[in-house]
C-alpha cells in the first residue's frame, strides 16, 4: 500500500516499526500487554485521520515518542541498555529510560494536545489555551498509572516489575507523573517564548 499523504506516512511507518520490533521480541506475551496502549493510540490516529488531521510537526513529535516507547517495550523499560552510560556516570540506582520516556510524553505530546484543543474549542488565546493541554497531560499520565496498577495486579512479581518498571521505587508513579508535568511545562515555555519572538518581529 502506498501512502500518498506525507503526514499520514509518519503514523503508518511508526506502526510498521512497532510491529517489526514485536516480531523480534523474546517475550511476546509481555509485549502484547505493555504495547497495547501504544498500538491503540496509533490505530486511533490512523482511523480518525480523515476527521481530524494534526500538523506535520505534531505527527513527527508523536512518532518520536512512539519509537522511544517501542524501544522500551523491546528491552523492558527497566533494562534498556542505551542509557546505562548515563546511569553509570550519574551513579543512578535505576535505569533512567522509564523516567526519560515519561518526560518525553509530556514534552512531545503537549503541542499536539494544544493543537487539538485550539482547533476543536472556541478558546483561541489566553491562559486557558495553554493550561488545558497541560491539564490533559497530567490527567492522561494519572490514568496511565492507574492502568498500570490494574494491569499489574493480575501478573506475577517478575512480570509486574517489568511492566511497571518501578525498580523498587515506592514513589515511582508520582515521580513519573512529575516528569510528564515537567516535560509539558518545558514545551509550554518554549512555545510561549517562540510566540513572543514572533510577536516582537512583527
Amino acid at each position: 500500500m502506498i501512502v500518498k499523504n506525507q503526514k499520514f506516512r509518519y503514523i503508518t511507518y511508526t506502526i510498521l516499526i512497532v510491529f517489526c520490533l514485536s516480531y523480534l521480541l523474546r517475550n511476546r506475551s509481555y509485549w502484547a500487554i505493555d504495547s497495547a496502549i501504544i498500538l491503540i493510540a496509533l490505530l486511533t490516529l490512523a482511523i480518525s485521520y480523515k476527521k481530524f488531521k494534526f500538523s506535520k510537526i505534531s505527527y513527527i513529535l508523536m512518532s518520536i515518542f512512539f519509537l522511544f516507547a517501542a524501544i522500551g517495550v523491546y528491552y523492558g523499560f527497566s533494562k534498556v541498555p542505551l542509557v546505562t552510560g548515563i546511569q553509570n556516570i550519574l551513579e543512578l540506582e535505576r535505569n533512567p529510560w522509564d523516567r526519560i520516556l515519561h518526560l518525553l510524553f509530556g514534552a512531545l505530546f503537549y503541542y499536539p494536545f494544544l493543537e487539538a484543543f485550539r482547533n476543536t474549542s472556541k478558546i483561541k488565546k489566553g491562559i486557558w489555551l495553554y493550561f488545558v493541554p497541560l491539564a490533559i497531560i497530567i490527567a492522561a499520565g494519572g490514568l496511565y498509572e492507574v492502568g498500570e496498577w490494574v494491569g499489574s495486579s493480575s501478573m506475577d512479581t517478575i512480570q509486574a516489575d517489568l511492566f511497571i518498571a518501578s525498580q523498587g521505587d515506592n514513589w515511582d508513579a508520582q515521580k513519573d507523573l512529575l516528569m510528564e508535568t515537567i516535560g509539558a511545562f518545558l514545551s509550554l515555555i518554549i512555545i510561549l517564548i517562540k510566540k513572543q519572538k514572533i510577536k516582537n518581529n512583527l
